[in-house]
This record gives structure tokens, sequence and C-alpha cells, in this order.
């Protein structure tokens, strides 16, 4: 107890020591804290998967999935390709959309947070067929005129955007895309198989590929 009463005085008379003690203290919490909030987001990092986006029915025999970037000219080409395939099968197919923004295009990330906005408010899809099909550009400017034109709030949408609030996600997808060894896009997996050219593997895959792909899934 004397020993107890000595250190507090000490702590009392000595500002330094007492200072220090209080930096002590609160690095602590503040580590703590930190540690806390960094399993915390951990987590949620583990989870990404649970929020794809994901069109068609839940329990579909066949699973499409797309890696792709909205500044890129061969999606955009593909983009008629897989709704005639979505049309075609309606029940039997559903698909993942998976953003892989690549490097060198400078729009296209933003792009992918703005698709993600949109969908916060449920209009995840209709601000994909918008990216994929207006001539308008990829600009700021641009993906707040549709994301006005899907409907959704202004302010919301402005408030997301700017907070980047999705580029996590984007990131999570585009690492899942390194590991499937994604070298461009668009890039199309069919029940976890690739789908390529049947001529050439370098070139984009055609319609009767797909269909070759999912009638033989079906077929099992």
């Amino acid at each position: 107890m004397k020993n107890q009463t000595s250190f507090i005085q000490k702590i009392v008379s000595s500002p330094a020591l007492f200072v220090g003690i209080i930096i002590v203290i609160f690095g602590a919490i503040i580590y703590f804290s930190s540690s806390d909030l960094k399993s915390s987001s951990y987590q949620e990092d583990k989870n990404w998967g649970n929020a794809e986006n994901v069109k068609g029915p839940e329990n579909a025999p066949i699973t499409m999935i797309e890696y792709g970037d909205y500044e890129c000219p061969a999606c955009r080409n593909s983009y008629s390709m897989v709704e005639e395939v979505m049309n075609e099968y309606q029940d039997q197919i559903k698909l993942i959309y998976r953003h892989y923004p690549l490097q060198f295009h400078k729009d296209a990330q933003g792009a992918s947070i703005a698709s993600e906005c949109a969908g916060e408010q449920g209009k995840f899809w209709e601000m994909h067929e918008k990216l994929y099909t207006k001539e308008g550009g990829l600009k700021e400017k641009s993906l707040k005129t549709y994301a006005r034109e899907v409907g959704v709030d202004k302010e919301k949408f402005n408030e997301c955007f700017t907070g980047n609030g999705y580029l996590d996600k984007i990131n999570k997808q585009k690492e899942q895309g390194e590991k499937d060894e994604i070298n461009g896009t668009p890039t199309f997996f069919i029940n976890g198989k690739r789908v390529v050219n049947s001529g050439n593997s370098k070139y984009l895959p055609t319609i009767q590929n797909f269909r070759d792909m999912i009638n033989a899934e079906l077929e099992k």
C-alpha cells in the first residue's frame, strides 16, 4: 500500500511522467479500438461475395459469370449477346456480373462505382444497361445523367459516388478475377468453365459457343 502511495505521489509530482502515462493509456485505447475495427472490416471483406450482382433465378441450373469493364469496347459489343443468351434460356440461367476495371481505362472504375451506387437503390441492372449502351461517355457528368435517367435519388447517389463507398467491393472482385486468371475483358464462365471461341481462344466467344456450353451443362 505504501509503495502504491509513493508511486502515485511520484506521478503527481512529475508532470512529464504523468503525461507519459496518459499517452500510453490513450495509445492502448486507440490500438485496441483500431484492432477491433480491422477485425470487423476483415469479416465484412470475407463476405463481399454475398453482395454479388445477380440477375436470374437463384436456383437456376446454369450460372454465367462475366468479368467486365464498362470502358471496354469488346464488353460493350458483347452486351447484346449476353442479353440474348439470358432471354433465350430465361429461368434456366442466372448472370453474375463482376467488375474488372482495367488500369489503362481511366473512367472504368468510376463507372463501376456508379453502377454500385445505383444498385444501392435497387437499380444496378438499369444502370448497367446505360453504361454499356449509351454513347455519352463515362465522365462524372454523364454518370450522374444516367443515374437520373434510371430514377435513383440524386442526393443519395451523389453522396455514394463521391465517397467511393464500393471501391473495396470492386477491388475484391478484381482480386478474384486475378485468381481466376483473367487477362482481359470480357471473360465469361459457364458453371465454372471458361467460355472461349471454338475457333481461336484469342477472340471473343460467339453466341453459339455459349449455347454449346449451356446445352452440354443442361444435358448432364
